[in-house]
């Protein structure tokens, strides 16, 4: 950020990425003008503290978890013009990424199956039905009886 604003400054990272590091600890040095120094500060300090609390809390879940076959997901709804950086915090926190974007896999909900009249009619449904051969798919929180018609063969 700080060399769109102004070529001159320079970044000194004190602690390398994925650190732990204790509260009040120096983690960055920047030198240059007080102008443009000043000017970022407010900007820079947000997005650190934006990425380290999802880095920090994505972890804190991810230990919880470790002993068990899950995965820590993120969302793709992010702040706008944030999705990248997000993403790479929680992975970075030991989550994996879920979605990019809505290409990446087909994700069916309640108000999904409730419109279409079902999950097999959800898979089915119209010409942009999604059938590549990897496609991926996940259901938000499906009652358990509604399973058995998604994982018959060819389902998806």
């Amino acid at each position: 950020m700080f060399g769109q604003l102004d070529p001159e400054v320079t970044v000194d990272e004190l602690v390398a990425e994925g650190t732990l590091v204790a509260p009040g600890r120096t983690v960055v040095r920047l030198t240059g003008a007080a102008r443009s120094l000043i000017t970022g500060e407010r900007t820079a300090l947000n997005f650190l503290q934006r990425m380290s609390g999802i880095v920090t809390l994505t972890k804190r879940y991810a230990d919880l978890v470790a002993d068990l076959d899950v995965k820590v997901l993120d969302t793709r709804k992010t702040a706008p013009g944030l999705r990248a950086p997000d993403k790479y915090a929680v992975t970075s926190g030991g989550g994996s990424s879920h979605r990019l974007d809505l290409s990446a896999m087909v994700l069916l909900k309640e108000n999904h199956l409730a419109a279409a009249g079902g999950v097999t009619a959800a898979v089915d449904y119209g010409p942009q039905s999604p059938r590549p051969s990897r496609a991926r798919s996940s259901m938000s929180s499906p009652p358990i009886r509604r399973l058995h018609s998604i994982c018959r063969p060819g389902a998806i």
